[in-house]
């Protein structure tokens, strides 16, 4: 961009024709959105230079308050997946310890992709054993016909972890 450009977009963005840079037009607002200065950079850019209108200028802030948004909401889906990364981790250690001490199984072999029958050798009582242990450190009712879809870890993780109303604490 010319300096020239750049002069044009600070006047019609300020309305006093004081220079500001970049940041100063939103995006310091904008947050994290990692594609948002390239889109900025890209609608100012086809605007070829000339003095921006009342309504470029408009559009141009409605353009920084979507990528706000997006930074936002990204952000939420980040602190989101962390969070069920976390509760996962800790549903997987209430699980090891079951099997720990229900079965005497080495903690080292419950993990995620291990089956519950063929991998850990739980027979069909030793599985309702379980089912009851889940229940009891949980807190929370498996009906028999979805313990019976239970067959690997990950799976029983999974069912523990998409309960309605289950908290674990993280810390």
């Amino acid at each position: 961009m010319s300096k020239h450009f750049s002069q044009n977009i600070s006047k019609s963005l300020t309305g006093n024709g004081q220079s500001k840079n970049a940041r100063s037009h939103g995006l310091a607002e904008v947050g994290n959105f990692r594609d948002s200065y390239q889109i900025c950079k890209y609608w100012l850019q086809s605007h070829g230079g000339w003095p921006l209108e009342k309504e470029d200028i408009q559009h141009y802030q409605n353009i920084l308050t979507v990528l706000k948004e997006i930074s936002t909401l990204t952000e939420e889906i980040e602190i989101t997946i962390q969070y069920e990364k976390s509760k996962n981790k800790k549903i997987l250690e209430k699980i090891r310890a079951i099997f720990v001490k229900e079965f005497g199984i080495k903690s080292e072999r419950v993990i995620p992709e291990a089956h519950v029958l063929n991998d850990l050798e739980l027979g069909y009582l030793d599985a309702i054993k379980l089912a009851i242990a889940l229940e009891s450190t949980f807190k929370i009712e498996i009906p028999s016909h979805s313990a019976k879809t239970l067959f690997t870890v990950q799976q029983i993780i999974d069912y523990i972890s998409h309960k309605p109303g289950l908290f674990i604490e993280i810390l």
